[in-house]
């Protein structure tokens, strides 16, 4: 499998593959050459129609919570890779850390720029990559979700041996169904309860626990899901230690104070 490299604008660069969606992920991860992270976190949320109000209270958590976090536990992350939503927040909030962590995103290709891209069919529904992931996935898809497979498929791969959690930050339709995989996955669920949409409308389905939920995904997420919760206006240091909790990686954290 052949690799590229792109060159973003202010000297960042990124190693990407193009694969299907039925290619091995062994092989897409070789192609990569990414190192054997200790730890995988699994960015899910909102990629789009973030308010101004949200978006600011979720920097701190980001920025100094989630990232520092995976720097710290050596965990790698794996999100939509685009330059928009929780995935342009994760790129920012790596870069301020000073590019400790490997941060892969799998993107649908044909929904997608970057600097040197093929012409696309549909430009106007296009999305730029964030300049600070270092790696990309670019899976032969036009549309959204087309992705989700091999996105699970890579994260599966990296979390044979190694603790995984994912973390939800708002969303919708296909942050839900990403959700559902991660707890079919048996790995734990962290909602950030106050970003809104999928995540809240999990967080107060956890809490009241009703006698039927109609939503199907929702309901398997309610009855097999290990979900934690998380509040929008927590503190960015409370959040960092829930992480390298629910890790397992608490060592880490002594060794950090």
């Amino acid at each position: 499998m052949q690799y590229k490299i792109i060159h973003f604008p202010g000297g960042q660069r990124a190693r990407a593959v193009k694969a299907s969606p039925g290619t091995s992920a062994d092989a897409v991860l070789e192609a990569l050459s990414i190192a054997k992270p200790e730890a995988l976190l699994v960015l899910i949320g909102g990629a789009n129609n973030l308010e101004q109000q949200l978006v600011a209270s979720l920097v701190p958590l980001f920025s100094q919570g989630i990232a520092p976090a995976a720097a710290h536990t050596g965990a790698m992350i794996i999100d939509g890779g685009t330059c928009s939503g929780v995935m342009e927040l994760m790129g920012q909030g790596v870069a301020a850390q000073g590019y400790p962590s490997t941060l892969l995103g799998v993107s649908a290709a044909g929904l997608v720029t970057y600097p040197g891209a093929p012409a696309i069919e549909r430009p106007d529904d296009a999305t730029a990559l964030d300049p600070h992931h270092s790696h990309f996935v670019l899976v032969d898809s036009q549309e959204w979700g087309g992705e989700t497979e091999m996105l699970f498929a890579l994260a599966r791969a990296i979390a044979r041996d190694i603790p995984a959690l994912a973390i939800l930050v708002n969303g919708g339709p296909i942050a839900r169904s990403e959700a559902l995989e991660a707890v079919r996955s048996n790995w734990p669920l962290l909602v950030i309860e106050g970003s809104g949409r999928a995540a809240d409308e999990i967080a107060t389905l956890w809490r009241k626990r009703p006698a039927a939920v109609t939503d199907e995904k929702q309901r398997e997420i309610i009855a097999r899901g290990a979900i934690s919760l998380f509040p929008l206006h927590g503190a960015p240091d409370e959040l960092f230690r829930r992480i390298v909790r629910l890790l397992g990686k608490e060592r880490v954290q002594d060794e950090r104070a």
